[in-house]
């Protein structure tokens, strides 16, 4: 299944932290909640928006379930962690 950005969701094995430990961020969201909140609320095939994306953890999450995200900070850290 590809999502509409063009990227394949990623084929990781589950339980992964996949992007969370490359930087100490002070912000950051646990990613088995944001996992959780994904997988429970919304449609399959939503984008998903995070208007102060931190690190990047809700990005990363939506992709590994196959979402589109829209990730904005102003935070020039953040905007460089999450691409």
């Amino acid at each position: 299944m590809s999502s509409n950005s063009g990227y394949e969701p990623l084929d990781l094995p589950h339980g992964k932290e996949y992007t969370h430990r490359a930087h100490r961020f002070p912000g950051k969201f646990h990613p088995p909640l944001i996992k959780y909140i994904l997988e429970n609320y919304g449609e399959n095939h939503d984008t998903v928006a995070d208007p102060m994306c931190g690190s990047g953890t809700v990005g990363v999450e939506a992709t590994v379930q196959g979402k589109d995200s829209i990730c904005v900070d102003l935070d020039p850290l953040s905007c460089l962690m999450t691409r």
